[in-house]
């Protein structure tokens, strides 16, 4: 029963931690964006009051 329940959480939990890296990797690559940085930068002298 057990064994079972573990077969099924491993592919899931490897699946999840796939998600995961991509996400990561993307949002690296989003930061890494000259204009991203910029609009970023921006947004944030706007909400600071500067």
């Amino acid at each position: 029963m057990l064994r079972a329940v573990q077969m099924i959480q491993e592919p899931a939990q490897l699946e999840y931690q796939t998600l995961l890296q991509s996400a990561t990797a993307a949002l690296q690559a989003i930061s890494q964006s000259d204009t991203i940085s910029a609009l970023l930068y921006i947004a944030k002298t706007e909400t600071s009051g500067n």
